[in-house]
């Protein structure tokens, strides 16, 4: 890293990785909601007909469906508080 302060403009180069940064989270949060949704999808079309899954394969369905929610809720986590709040806001409107 260079310590040379000749003055340049610092401010675009800034705005792109905030750019980026605010990409990739809304990336993020929208693939861990699509996880979510494909995890409960399994699970309910599991139990949707006879037989009933096994033990092993309800087990594993919910390990897979904790870990979704789980990683979901780490997204929500690192949006700022004004986003959490639109979120909820949003996800209550639907319920």
């Amino acid at each position: 890293m260079s310590a040379d302060h000749s003055g340049g403009d610092v401010s675009v180069p800034l705005r792109n990785l905030l750019n980026s940064i605010q990409c990739i989270r809304d990336r993020v949060r929208d693939q861990a909601v699509k996880v979510v949704n494909q995890e409960a999808t399994k699970l309910s079309l599991a139990f949707s007909k006879p037989p009933a899954p096994s033990q092993q394969d309800v087990e594993t369905l919910s390990s897979s469906a904790l870990q979704s929610v789980l990683g979901l809720a780490t997204v929500y986590y690192w949006l700022p508080k004004s986003r959490g709040e639109v979120f909820m806001e949003e996800e209550e409107g639907r319920g």
